[in-house]
């Protein structure tokens, strides 16, 4: 755990210092007398982007950080989990769209009530729709689909998050959802911080849960092609 907190706060550090650099210049910038007007209004835009990036940074360290933590305690509800799932993705219409990603939805109808953390499961499929926004190709077509399965205690779901898009590499697929598993890749040229899916992780097994990467699915899994 320890080394895990010291790359943890190596990484953050690493993160943060790219958008407080461009935070600070853009002010100094903008402290110049004769910077025409619409400039400045670019510039404040700037500043104000990077501001947010830099606290959904540090929202992530705190939620594996907490995550992290033996003694953290789930708030947990009876709720519909099929509710949840499709408000989360009514989020997302608009930003699919952008991307030209087909997503078929296959949940279905009825109450799935089970004993969730709705804040810490939302922030699960949140994490894990952005993940599929991310990295898949414009025109793939993607699924999230939700299937009940039996069990003692009446709610046991399976959720599926699918995609066409390309296999995974190996590297990749055995540490996908350990923390920075993901290779500079996505954190330098995509802006993720590398804890997405560990947070995932965590987030599940707290609710008594497991998640997996499925290579090779179908339709009797997922709706998609």
């Amino acid at each position: 755990m320890e080394e895990n907190n010291r790359l943890l706060y190596s990484n953050i550090a690493h993160d943060l210092k790219s958008p407080m650099t461009m935070i600070i210049g853009y002010a100094k910038v903008l402290q110049e007398d004769n910077l025409p007007e619409e400039k400045k209004k670019e510039y404040l835009g700037i500043i104000c982007e990077q501001s947010v990036h830099m606290n959904e940074l540090l929202d992530v360290m705190l939620s594996y950080t907490k995550l992290q933590n033996n003694s953290y305690q789930l708030v947990l509800e009876k709720m519909d989990v099929a509710e949840l799932l499709r408000k989360c993705i009514a989020q997302y219409y608009l930003l699919f769209e952008e991307h030209g990603l087909e997503v078929d939805i296959d949940i279905p109808h009825g109450e799935y009530l089970c004993m969730v953390d709705e804040t810490e499961l939302l922030r699960a499929f949140q994490n894990l729709i952005s993940n599929m926004i991310v990295h898949t190709k414009e025109g793939i077509k993607c699924c999230i689909s939700l299937q009940k399965i039996s069990g003692e205690d009446g709610c046991n779901v399976n959720i599926y998050f699918a995609d066409g898009g390309d296999v995974l590499p190996n590297i990749v697929k055995e540490n996908l959802f350990q923390p920075f598993c993901v290779g500079d890749e996505s954190r330098n040229t995509k802006g993720g911080s590398g804890l997405g899916m560990s947070i995932v992780k965590k987030i599940v097994e707290r609710h008594g849960g497991d998640v997996y990467y499925i290579e090779n699915w179908n339709e009797s899994i997922c709706c998609c092609d």
